[in-house]
């Protein structure tokens, strides 16, 4: 992808904003935060078709089940797993990102660019500036360390939900009862919401560089 680009007028990649703190403003388009987001586009939907195949297949395994007088206590136990895990899933990837941010910030490449991210009239020196270092490739250390970690919170945060989803397809199938495929919907949609877009990891690096 960067031999390509490296060919292509800079002038010519598609623009981009970085939200309403920059007003509109366009800027070039960070290649590797492409890839970035599309690595994990490729994780997330992996990991939700996953918990897709083994619902229909342990759905189908528990045709001719009946649930089994304890259901209920596995069905508690489950609902229990899947409210933590939601906790949990939410919690660790948000302190992940916050020191993520932190280290950014105090970078010597955040404190270049702070004042050139969530200004409501940035001067031209600093659009000027900030266009370029959009167009560096690769990025500045500093931004690739935070992208790196935020990625990983992403993924932290998708196998709690992915373990929440397969131990009440277990249940389900020791116990019988469906009811337990309603936790799993819910893991599954919480999932997929976690998928990474350039929008998101934009408006990402604008707070934390935007921030205090």
């Amino acid at each position: 992808m960067h031999d390509r680009l490296n060919g292509m007028d800079p002038s010519k990649i598609a623009a981009s904003s970085f939200g309403s703190g920059t007003q509109g403003h366009a800027h070039h388009d960070l290649s590797h935060l492409t890839a970035f987001s599309r690595t994990g586009q490729v994780i997330t939907l992996a990991l939700a078709n996953g918990i897709l195949v083994i619902a229909v297949i342990f759905g189908f395994m528990m045709m001719n089940n009946e649930a089994t007088a304890n259901a209920i206590v596995l069905l508690s136990i489950g609902g229990g797993v899947s409210a933590v895990s939601l906790v949990v899933a939410f919690l660790v990837p948000k302190m992940i990102r916050s020191q993520a941010a932190s280290q950014l910030r105090q970078s010597a490449d955040g404190i270049d660019l702070r004042n050139g991210v969530g200004l409501n009239a940035p001067s031209a020196e600093q659009l000027q500036r900030w266009g370029e270092w959009q167009r560096q490739s690769p990025a500045p250390t500093a931004l690739r360390s935070f992208l790196n970690q935020d990625q990983t919170a992403t993924l932290i945060g998708q196998a709690i939900l992915e373990g929440s989803a397969v131990i009440n397809l277990v249940f389900a199938f020791l116990d019988g009862s469906w009811l337990h495929f309603a936790f799993v919907l819910v893991a599954f949609v919480a999932l997929v919401s976690t998928l990474p877009t350039n929008g998101k990891l934009n408006h990402r690096i604008e707070s934390a560089l935007g921030a205090g």
